[in-house]
Formats: C-alpha cells, sequence, structure tokens
C-alpha cells in the first residue's frame, strides 16, 4: 500500500540533504497519514516551521525531519 515512493534522487538535492533515498515511502507527515501526493503537498505547505516525514524504509518506519 505504497503512498508516495521515492524514485531517483540526485547527489546533493533538497531530497539527498534531508537524508531521503530511492525506494523510500512518505507515508505520513507530522504523525497524520497522507493518501497521496496532492496531500503531501498541502501538509508541507501547511507547515512552515519544522515538518517530520514519517518515511516507510523496507522493513523500517523512521523520522525524517525538515526545519
Amino acid at each position: 500500500n505504497d503512498v508516495v515512493t521515492i524514485g531517483n534522487v540526485v547527489e546533493r538535492s533538497p531530497a539527498a540533504s534531508i537524508g531521503l533515498r530511492e525506494g523510500d515511502v512518505i507515508v505520513g507527515v507530522n504523525r497524520k497519514r497522507i493518501n497521496n501526493i496532492a496531500e503531501l503537498g498541502e501538509r508541507i505547505t501547511d507547515n512552515k516551521d519544522v515538518i517530520a516525514l514519517n518515511v516507510k524504509r523496507g522493513n523500517s518506519n523512521l523520522y525524517i525531519v525538515i526545519r
């Protein structure tokens, strides 16, 4: 049940600088589930301060914080 899967991550890109990797799946923002890329965009736009992405990487769940 993949939500937003990260594709190719370019070296030194914003995605790479926060620690995202190819194949990561973003399933939530600030502990709220998202269902599609539009919801991801809305949640990121709504949060101006710190954003915590809930990321599924393989069998692990982790949080990647964006400041």
